[in-house]
């Protein structure tokens, strides 16, 4: 009995111990994205800036939602992010 609650204790903890997964990000609400695209420059940057970083996954993201938002997405996308962005295409 005494090591089944020894066992119980020490798998407790473990868990405990262990690293908890991220929460994804949440998609931003409809506010946020017209909020961005009203500037879609600087939302390019910040794609920019997020593969520069090596946040590969988040510029993506971005970059789906830039198209979703931005009305002429396609034709403002820059040359050093258009391999990206038709890597991704919706």
């Amino acid at each position: 009995m005494r090591m089944r609650e020894n066992t119980a204790v020490r798998d407790e903890a473990r868990a405990q111990a262990a690293p908890q997964p991220l929460a994804k990000k949440a998609p931003m609400n409809a506010a946020e994205a017209k909020q961005k695209a009203r500037d879609p420059d600087a939302w390019i940057a910040r794609i920019r800036k997020l593969r520069d970083d090596g946040n590969t996954a988040e510029a993506i993201r971005e970059l789906r939602e830039f198209r979703e938002y931005v009305p002429d997405a396609d034709r403002r996308i820059p040359p050093d992010l258009r391999d990206l962005a038709n890597a991704v295409r919706p």
